[in-house]
């Protein structure tokens, strides 16, 4: 007995893949697309070995959602170091696949702060902090480095802060150079007569 799947690739204009997958390890992962992406565009994170036939057999046999062009592209990462070794190493390139749909998806707006309390968006952001505060000192402790920010604020750094706050407050009373317009040029050094007899 035929699925509505199959009926309908056999009605379908193109050639509909058939390859078949026992016990697929793939993940393909829907991404949610930026403020000025068109809702007939949806973007997906596929395997490497992925192609755009797959992916357009995937989500016409498995969502029965007909696509009409497919784009990919592969993600360069960023280099990394490897832990206690200190080899810099490249991890492993990321592909996307953009589809072209027939039928438009819009993704649901984002709740509002209010409404995620439901959702116990509350510890989830907590726990995310944290991760991060645990990160940041893990980083610190393998490499030694302190971001800048964290870093305390020397003398020097906080008169610089002041002389760039007068600066702004008035900057009309500066001229080009860094001196101030009403000051006049004076000299700092005296002519000294040298002996010509050497």
């Amino acid at each position: 007995m035929a699925t509505p799947a199959a009926k309908a690739a056999v009605k379908a204009l193109r050639p509909i893949g058939g390859k078949q997958i026992f016990l697929p390890e793939h993940i393909i992962k829907m991404v949610r697309p930026k403020d000025n992406q068109p809702p007939n565009l949806a973007t997906f994170s596929v395997p490497l070995t992925f192609n755009k036939f797959d992916i357009r057999d995937y989500l016409f046999h498995v969502y029965n959602v007909e696509v009409t062009a497919v784009r990919s592209f592969v993600n360069q990462r960023r280099l990394q170091k490897k832990f206690r070794i200190h080899a810099w190493y490249r991890p492993q390139a990321g592909k996307m696949m953009i589809a072209e749909l027939v039928k438009p998806f819009v993704w649901p707006q984002l709740l509002g702060v209010t409404e995620r309390e439901e959702f116990d968006y509350k510890q989830f952001y907590t726990m995310e902090t944290e991760q991060d505060k645990m990160n940041d000192e893990s980083d610190l402790r393998k490499w030694g480095r302190i971001k800048p920010r964290d870093l305390a604020v020397t003398q020097d750094v906080s008169l610089m802060r002041k002389q760039a706050k007068l600066f702004m407050e008035d900057p009309a009373s500066w001229a080009f150079g860094g001196l101030r317009s009403t000051e006049k040029w004076r000299e700092v050094e005296v002519d000294v007569k040298l002996d010509k007899k050497r």
